[in-house]
């Protein structure tokens, strides 16, 4: 239990005006999305140019070399772009507009991009790792095929990301938001060729596409009636106008609804539940593509959307408390579930992507619960060791596909084991990586986890200590599946050996290796770095002190360090096998995933039935409709063609028609004459005949019918 001290709500005060961007600002802002969209299609274009025969000495007899080149001088000139940013940015508010963009009445809309310290620092987190990413491909990616088609995807999934960070306009953040999707579908499908993984990866692509656009409606739903009610789409004019809260339509109710589209659009873009059974799919791209899919792109986007909107959320607390509470305890159960799943998973990829759905829920969960600083710290602290995780990941894998030559089987944690001795490096730097992720101090994950945590404590959101004991319990969870994760795949047998005992693992190569070392070095300052500058400039507004028998913070680190241990004692002590007892029974639903991936294809089968056979019934009553009305113009046709042609022929005219009229008036002729026989009495009789009906007629038209 707790007890209420003190309630405090600051108000959101502005610590710097937004000022013009100058010229060299606005022009360092396009670069890191026009260079990677340019470059994107000279990459992809490249087989219709590539005829020069010169080829460096360290390509060796690979002829990707060019696409590979240009892609990482692409992605080197987005980091230098990027860090020109920070330095205007960073604690300060720059609006870079280039032209009038889609004029409302009594609002201009620029297309403009918005530079601070939100938006500056993702822009170099971004850059960085897909910099890195794009170094490691040279190996991994050897032997793929079609690596113009990679590399050009890569940079178009870079120049979106980037769009969705630098936009000031939330229009223009909805068209990058939705070539993100496009970049992951496209990467995620990557292997669509090859006969082992291609279906597979197919399926992968066309979920993650379609399970995001069922939450993008309610996001499309959210902009268009914020775009209509607000005039304008700019976000820094939203976070500030009181007229949309006060004089228009229904005020703060109808603003709660937009951001409840808005957040659902995010929640369905981070893989938050429950609209997560995508996530783990994904993992049939390149290792390479997830590492930058699940760090600082495509699942990055959600959280970002609700920090880079965050005024908003914020500016209007009081009326939108029951919608952020609704986000940090959506955060919260993700986080939590999330867990569950990576503690069961055996694909070491999905475990790393279960991670990411339960970090990105400590995210919003800190969104939610009203903390900017503790969200975005984790956001980007998230990012790199994420990322680095998955490049040791897609070392191991690399190694071991030489060996047992199945791309499953060389995911499977329990074919790996030992590893340690033959990749120390990477050894060390998932290490790194995993003790990060674990929030053991003072690695990178504890100074933003344990800001989330201390956030449940302070938030006035109604339920803030039931999303901090969730988040606390998902610790203890992290903790294990990483422990689990490192015994598996570096100690304990040598599991690859067992088919294949005369075969030897290769630590990664040079281009691979650099990437890890360098990424892992950015990863163990970057803890410290970020938090500490972030508390400089951003500040916590609204806060509600409570007392605790106990501390979450400690009770998440004391979790987080027995969840650590305890796989890497139990395996250590009973050895790793596939044990069929009680814990199988108790973490196969968890393995599973509480089999969603069956309700969500059943439901997804039920309607492709049922709009199959609505399809089909409109198409047979359409095809009976133009089958009858083309009988009847044929029939019709036919008729009026054939009276034509009768009429047409000479023949037929000249002797039934027009002799036919002369024969009429001929025997007309001989009736009438017979009739002048020069007999009086017939005469007279026709003549009173005559007479009588005449006035027959008249009497009736004049007095009536009396009868």
């Amino acid at each position: 239990m707790y007890t209420k001290v003190e309630a405090t709500v600051h108000p959101v005060q502005p610590t710097h005006a937004v000022q013009p961007a100058p010229m060299e600002l606005a022009i360092a802002s396009l670069v890191p999305i026009a260079i990677p969209l340019i470059m994107s299609i000279v990459v992809l274009t490249s087989p219709l140019y590539k005829k020069f025969k010169y080829k460096p000495s360290w390509a060796g007899n690979r002829d990707d070399w060019w696409e590979w080149s240009l892609a990482v001088i692409t992605g080197g000139i987005v980091v230098l772009s990027s860090f020109v940013l920070v330095s205007y940015g960073f604690g300060h508010s720059y609006l870079a507009k280039f032209y009038d963009w889609y004029p409302l009445p009594g609002s201009d809309n620029y297309f403009a991009l918005y530079i601070d310290t939100i938006s500056s620092v993702m822009a170099l987190v971004v850059s960085i790792i897909t910099f890195l990413d794009l170094v490691y491909s040279w190996e991994y990616m050897a032997g793929a095929r079609g690596p113009n088609r990679y590399y050009s995807e890569m940079l178009l999934f870079l120049a979106a990301m980037e769009g969705i960070v630098l936009s000031a306009n939330i229009i223009l953040i909805l068209l990058f938001w939705e070539l993100v999707g496009a970049a992951s579908f496209l990467l995620i499908s990557y292997y669509w060729y090859d006969p082992k993984i291609g279906p597979n990866a197919v399926r992968a692509g066309r979920k993650a596409i379609l399970v995001t656009r069922i939450a993008d409606l309610f996001f499309l739903a959210g902009v268009g009636a914020l775009v209509a009610l607000a005039g304008t789409g700019n976000f820094l004019h939203l976070a500030n106008d009181v007229y949309l809260i006060h004089n228009k339509w229904l005020g703060a109710v109808a603003l709660t609804a937009i951001l409840f589209g808005i957040t659902i659009g995010a929640l369905g873009k981070s893989a938050q539940i429950p609209f997560w059974p995508w996530l783990s799919d994904a993992m049939e791209g390149p290792t390479t593509v997830s590492a930058v899919l699940h760090s600082a792109t495509m699942v990055a986007a959600g959280a970002y959307l609700i920090a880079r909107l965050f005024p908003l959320y914020d500016m209007y607390i009081m009326y939108n408390l029951t919608l952020m509470d609704f986000i940090a305890v959506i955060g919260a159960i993700t986080a939590f579930v999330a867990g569950l799943f990576g503690a069961a998973a055996r694909d070491i990829k999905k475990v790393i992507a279960f991670s990411t759905m339960s970090q990105l829920g400590y995210m919003f969960s800190a969104l939610g619960l009203g903390s900017l600083l503790a969200g975005a710290a984790h956001l980007y602290i998230h990012a790199f060791f994420k990322a680095l995780l998955f490049l040791g990941a897609g070392a191991v894998i690399h190694s071991l596909e030489h060996i047992l030559h199945d791309p499953y089987e060389a995911r499977d944690m329990f074919n790996m084991g030992g590893l340690w001795k033959y990749m120390k490096i990477t050894f060390v730097t998932t290490l790194i990586a995993l003790l990060s992720l674990v929030g053991i101090p003072p690695f990178a994950g504890w100074w933003s986890k344990e800001l989330i945590i201390e956030s449940a404590v302070t938030s006035p959101v109604p339920h803030a200590l039931i999303a901090g004991v969730l988040l606390t319990l998902a610790a203890g969870l992290t903790g294990f599946y990483s422990g689990r994760l490192l015994y598996l795949t570096f100690f304990g047998r040598e599991r690859w050996k067992e088919k294949h005992p005369e075969a030897h693992v290769h630590e990664a190569g040079p281009a691979m290796r650099f990437a890890l070392v360098a990424m892992a070095l950015i990863v163990l300052i970057s803890g410290p770095t970020i938090v500490l500058n972030l508390e400089q400039v951003i500040h916590v507004t609204h806060e509600v002190h409570r007392e605790l028998p106990i501390s979450l913070g400690n009770t998440a680190l004391t979790l987080a360090i027995i969840g650590f241990l305890l796989p890497i004692a139990y395996y250590g002590t009973l050895g790793v096998a596939e044990r069929r007892g009680i814990l199988h029974k108790l973490w196969y639903p968890f393995y599973k995933e509480f089999w969603f991936h069956e309700f969500f294809h059943g439901i997804a089968r039920f309607w492709i039935r049922a709009v199959a056979g609505f399809t089909d019934m409109v198409e047979k009553a359409y095809t009976k409709f133009l089958v009858t009305t083309a009988f009847a113009i044929g029939r019709t046709y036919a008729w009026v063609w054939a009276l034509s042609v009768r009429l047409a022929d000479e023949e037929y005219w000249d002797v039934k028609v027009i002799d036919g009229f002369g024969r009429l008036t001929a025997r007309l002729g001989r009736a009438l004459w017979r009739l002048q026989s020069g007999d009086i009495n017939l005469y007279l009789a026709l003549a009173v005949a005559g007479f009588a009906v005449l006035m027959f007629i008249t009497l009736i038209l004049v007095v009536g019918v009396g009868w």
